[in-house]
């Protein structure tokens, strides 16, 4: 090559050239990068965590159901067979709304 040809290469890259928009540009897009892995392992463990007392809360529940049943005294003034009831519809509102949230968080955690 000759000597103008490498000067005009040289100028064309010398054009060629982009600066970054902001100085700390890379600074600031490893630290965001950081904060969504961090987020995502935090979702994660959020999710094990709640399946977990999920799992322990429904086996607690149906333990205490069953002992109620078992039960036939009376508690408070309430009969066994009332209060077993009472605590049925109890627990499946609670296990449904937990399920709702449940579902809602894994949703969420599958959209990331």
């Amino acid at each position: 090559m000759s000597t103008t040809e490498e000067t005009f290469f040289q100028s064309m890259m010398a054009k060629s050239r982009v600066d970054m928009p902001y100085s700390d540009f890379e600074d600031r897009m490893m630290l965001r990068i950081h904060k969504e892995i961090t987020f995502k392992k935090s979702l994660l463990k959020d999710l094990n965590l709640s399946i977990l007392f999920f799992i322990l809360g429904t086996g607690l529940g149906l333990l205490i159901s069953t002992m109620l049943d078992v039960s036939g005294k009376t508690v408070a003034g309430i009969s066994g067979p009332n209060m077993l009831i009472f605590f049925q519809l109890l627990f499946v509102a609670f296990v449904l709304m937990q399920s709702e949230k449940l579902i809602k968080l894994f949703i969420k955690s599958k959209k990331l």
